[in-house]
């Protein structure tokens, strides 16, 4: 069975110095990110960035709490993934993704709920994550995804204290590749969502596979 952490190109690519380097930078990221937090957590989608993202910061803080954003609609692979990372938070409301689709469209929480899942109504999940004491979120944010992402980290850094809340924000993988998340993966046995299993051998992209829903303004 094809999975695509077994391409041989992902371990000759964790052998170039430039991705050791990389590595390295980000976990100085991560380290300094910390520091300036009080009680941080990881915004975990289920992607493999986000799952990197996970992995640097539990490498220095293991115990670090990671939130899911719950969307209502999973692969059943991505809710294999989450039922086996340790402090996982997951989160539910109402929230717009583009024309035609909202997530949890419903005025009270729905009978499919998830059992595990807090219902947060009317306030966004990032909101109430403040509201329980959270000063700090790592995303797995990459400048490589789109223009409009690599703008924002130019303007913003890897780290930056949002103005509107003063949360401390962090993108540990700001400046990795497509290639340097599977070489991280493929190298070090972060466990991942095997729904990228099933994009590879479909023969998807490795740049167009993704586990979440699609986005617009």
């Amino acid at each position: 069975m094809r999975r695509v952490i077994d391409r041989p190109e992902w371990r000759l690519h964790a052998r170039l110095p430039a991705y050791r380097n990389r590595v390295t930078h980000s976990l100085e990221v991560v380290e300094s990110w910390l520091s300036r937090c009080k009680r941080p957590y990881v915004a975990l989608s289920g992607g493999k960035d986000s799952t990197v993202a996970l992995a640097l910061c539990r490498a220095l803080c293991p115990d670090i709490a990671a939130a899911f954003f719950d969307d209502e609609f999973q692969f059943p692979e991505t809710e294999h993934y989450f039922s086996g990372i340790p402090g996982l938070i997951r989160l539910a409301h109402p929230a717009y993704h583009a024309p035609g689709f909202t997530a949890w469209d419903y005025p009270e929480p729905p009978a499919h709920l998830p059992k595990d899942a807090i219902w947060t109504g009317s306030t966004s999940r990032p909101t109430w994550m403040q509201q329980q004491g959270y000063d700090g979120a790592a995303i797995g944010l990459r400048r490589a995804e789109n223009m409009r992402r690599k703008i924002h980290i130019a303007a913003r850094g890897e780290t930056f204290m949002r103005q509107d809340n003063g949360v401390v924000q962090c993108y540990p993988v700001a400046n990795w590749s497509t290639a340097d998340i599977w070489a991280y993966i493929a190298t070090t046995g972060t466990r991942y969502n095997a729904a990228y299993d099933k994009m590879e051998r479909a023969g998807i992209e490795l740049d167009r596979q993704r586990v979440g829903p699609i986005y617009t303004d």
